[in-house]
């Protein structure tokens, strides 16, 4: 009986480190383009998921549909296919619903963040929406703007089926923080183009005015339904805060400790770690923010605060979550420039594995390929039709993926990082410093590039990966 008792309790606490995993991933900046150096609109992101996970890369090119093409959702529910498509890189987690990212032709990036919400109904038709939601904004979007617009129609139209999400979505001239709660409710929030936004796992929409159709968007009863709930009174409440109404996990050591670091670094102002009750939704940095200040971030282990216990020793298993964590399966800064053409101009300063591990490397939104070891599938449609077929490990069963690869490494990295952490930083800074001196990431000087020497950075890119991830096993 005891023994039976000790199973059930190690079974209570795996699933309870599952729930963690789903609820408390990924973090995202986004940087409007006057708060930059380079003027350019730029968002960064670490992907964050549990397990051994392949990451796919794809490009998919602009399609054209018949008038009677549809698309049919995870759950069954049917949308009418539009009369065209975007081309579109696409960053593929096979099997999840919510972990791929998409950089479209029209410079449009769409990632995003878990936020749990308080809603428990099922609001949904015909099973809802979840996964295909940033996959039809990313087909159908010219903007961030127009991408919202879609989405929040979809969402509308279908109900969205986890329990809720902040969408980070950014073109060329703005980035906005779209946040969606489970069900049909919704509201969107413009980053002013002289601040910076840090977005862990909470909503960061606070005040809302849906008047303001240049900085907000929304469902139209958004108060009222936070107001029948019980989440929202206005009598006793001197605002209605979007944030406090829908929002859990507020007070969450995993997110208020990412928010506060991620605001101390690039804020230049010292944040209480005790009182993060009122953070901002976006603020003015310090001085102007470059690709290394967000790489930088990104690759943060809290080392020299309090939060960084036993480091260097356990840069990634902190249980305090840092920034960079061992569930970190990649990170990159897109740099969003305006010069045409964009599709040769935007580029994506991307780093496989943890970011802190593995250098960044520049893949231009122009490519019109990956090389075959980072795919499962060729051509890109049989990988949507294979999404979510249900397979053994694939981490195991592709050993000659480039990305097992590069998380072989990362593993062992994090097993000897201590030993190994001064050396690497100076391997991947050099190469680094060598990339941004050439000024590879300057749009205007490759105006005239070829197709062929795109996909040649790109190769270039992947074999700079290939060369860092080899050790002895």
């Amino acid at each position: 009986m005891l023994k039976k008792f000790k199973y059930l309790i190690i079974f209570f606490c795996l699933f309870a480190s599952l729930l963690l995993a789903e609820e408390y991933n990924c973090f995202t900046i986004l940087a409007g383009k006057e708060a930059t150096r380079s003027g350019s609109v730029l968002i960064a992101h670490n992907e964050d998921d549990s397990g051994n996970q392949i990451v796919n890369f794809y490009k998919v090119g602009p399609q054209s549909h018949s008038p009677r093409e549809y698309v049919e959702l995870k759950n069954g529910a049917q949308v009418a296919q539009s009369s065209s498509t975007n081309g579109y890189i696409w960053l593929e987690m096979p099997g999840m619903d919510f972990s791929d990212s998409y950089f479209n032709d029209n410079g449009v990036v769409i990632v995003s963040d878990a936020c749990p919400s308080k809603e428990n109904r099922n609001d949904l038709t015909e099973g809802g929406i979840g996964y295909w939601l940033r996959r039809l904004m990313a087909e159908r979007a010219s903007s961030a703007r127009e991408a919202v617009t879609i989405g929040g129609r979809l969402v509308e139209k279908f109900g969205y089926y986890s329990s809720g999400r902040s969408y980070c979505i950014a073109d060329t001239s703005e980035a906005w923080i779209m946040a969606v709660v489970k069900g049909r409710h919704w509201v969107a929030q413009r980053i002013p183009n002289k601040h910076v936004a840090v977005i862990p796992n909470y909503y960061t929409i606070q005040e809302v005015n849906l008047k303001d159709t240049l900085n907000y968007l929304g469902c139209d009863d958004l108060k009222n339904y936070a107001q029948k709930r019980g989440w929202y009174n206005p009598s006793t409440d001197s605002i209605f805060n979007f944030r406090k109404a829908y929002g859990k996990a507020l007070k969450d050591p995993h997110n208020v400790n990412r928010m506060w670091r991620g605001l101390n670094l690039l804020s230049n102002k010292s944040y209480n770690l005790k009182s993060m009750e009122q953070i901002p939704f976006s603020f003015q940095p310090g001085q102007l923010v470059e690709i290394n200040d967000l790489l930088n971030v990104l690759r943060d282990h809290y080392q020299g605060t309090e939060l960084a216990l036993n480091y260097p020793e356990n840069a990634h298993s902190n249980q305090n979550r840092p920034l960079c964590t061992n569930s970190t399966k990649y990170g990159f800064v897109a740099n969003l420039a305006t010069e045409p053409p964009i599709n040769k101009n935007c580029v994506i300063w991307l780093a496989p594995g943890r970011t802190c591990s593995m250098p960044v490397a520049p893949i231009y939104f122009g490519i019109d390929k990956f090389p075959a070891n980072l795919q499962q599938y060729s051509p890109p449609q049989q990988a949507l039709k294979n999404h979510f077929k249900k397979s053994e490990d694939l981490y195991v069963n592709h050993p000659n993926h480039l990305f097992v690869q590069i998380m072989d490494y990362c593993n062992y990295f994090d097993n000897n990082y201590k030993n190994l952490v001064g050396q690497r930083y100076t391997n991947i800074h050099s190469y680094e410093r060598e990339l941004f001196e050439k000024n590879i990431q300057a749009p205007h000087s490759i105006a005239d590039i070829k197709q062929k020497t795109l996909n040649k950075i790109t190769r270039q890119a992947i074999q700079a990966w290939q060369e860092f991830s080899n050790y002895e096993k």
